[in-house]
């Protein structure tokens, strides 16, 4: 047990912490409306960020430089410009998973949910990111969130149990649905967590495990019969099953993770620390003060909006959090022809041409969605 902790790094933490409630609701969404071609498409929307992880961690263990250090260093401006996407886009992605929760903790308790939501809040704020505690709850959380993988069990047992001729019944997607689903993929502040990893083997199996997660989430959705209210629905398809308790257990998990790495994210911007993990408490509150006014603005209209209004206030979120990570992925991209230009080394080589194809097509869906 101890050799498999030690081997969850900050790549594992950082992939498996995208993996929240943004991701899963995009995911069901998928499934259940476009069949096959939604499936198919959450599965590609994960390569992107195999582009903007390896174009992290490769110079990294190469040249031992990150992108946040570098252009602050080199290119003030760009880093200053690349820090800032990142923040908002990480705030955003919060606000948007304090929707989802709150919606959920609505239908469980009612009037009295907000309490829970705090309790859930504080406790990932309160994660000391900069000890060997913090570190070792850290790798729990994202042990804990592999129980997210029974999603692959449910979607084989959901093959032999349902007929798949709704999965073939598909349709086509917006281009907003389509970076909507981008946005929900790219989790920003993961960016940042991931200069912390120094091992493409770790990266590479996170990427792998969060591919499976992603595609039996929308495979379910695409076979079985959801409820209209998807946000109601996160832990449908274990329902009435004996491992109901686990795939909860990992979405709390894998949520409290985003929401803890999240904090410690924009509290390493705030405080121009070199290190993700260490950021300083008195940041960190200010953004935990922000997300409780939010909640408690939430609170109060919960009950007078319906579900399918705050559905849409997380598909538009998750679209202006697509718009924000490619920004980012501009610099970063600035940052790795750098490196590419003093090195000529031929994977970064490479991964620079992935990079910028992913970053070209992601800014001409966006340019295509606004123009028509």
């Amino acid at each position: 047990m101890k050799k498999i902790m030690k081997n969850l790094g900050p790549g594992f933490i950082a992939v498996l912490s995208g993996i929240e409630l943004t991701n899963v609701f995009m995911y069901m969404l998928f499934g259940r409306l476009y069949g096959l071609i939604g499936v198919l498409l959450v599965t590609i929307s994960i390569i992107p960020m195999i582009f903007v992880q390896e174009a992290i961690t490769v110079p990294k263990i190469l040249y031992g430089t990150t992108p946040s250090s570098y252009l602050l260093t080199h290119r003030r401006k760009t880093g200053v410009f690349y820090l800032v996407t990142i923040y908002f886009g990480s705030l955003l992605v919060l606000l948007v998973n304090a929707i989802i929760i709150s919606v959920l903790l609505s239908n469980l308790f009612g009037g009295s949910w907000l309490p829970y939501l705090l309790l859930v809040v504080l406790f990932a704020s309160l994660i000391p990111g900069n000890s060997r505690i913090g570190r070792s709850i850290e790798k729990i959380l994202a042990g804990l969130s592999l129980f997210l993988l029974i999603y692959f069990l449910a979607f084989i047992i959901s093959l032999f149990h349902s007929s798949i001729d709704r999965m073939l019944s598909y349709s086509t997607p917006s281009l907003l649905m389509i970076i909507a689903l981008w946005g929900a993929a790219s989790s920003p502040y993961s960016m940042l967590v991931q200069e912390d990893d120094d091992d493409l083997g770790d990266l590479r199996i996170s990427l792998l495990v969060s591919i499976i997660i992603s595609f039996s989430i929308s495979g379910i959705a695409s076979i079985t019969d959801i409820q209209t209210n998807i946000i109601g629905a996160l832990a449908l398809t274990t329902q009435d099953s004996y491992y109901s308790y686990l795939v909860i257990i990992g979405l709390i998990s894998t949520t409290i993770l985003a929401i803890s790495t999240i904090f410690v994210t924009v509290g390493r911007i705030i405080s121009g620390s070199i290190k993700v993990l260490k950021a300083r408490v008195s940041e960190i509150s200010q953004v935990f003060y922000l997300v409780v006014a939010f909640m408690f603005i939430l609170s109060c209209i919960i009950g007078y909006v319906g579900h399918s209004v705050l559905e849409e206030l997380v598909i538009f979120g998750s679209a202006f959090i697509g718009v924000i990570s490619t920004i980012a992925m501009y610099p970063l991209l600035i940052y790795y022809f750098d490196i590419y230009t003093a090195s000529k080394n031929r994977i970064i080589g490479i991964n620079l041409v992935g990079l910028l194809v992913t970053v070209l097509v992601l800014t001409l869906i966006i340019l295509f969605s606004i123009l028509f």
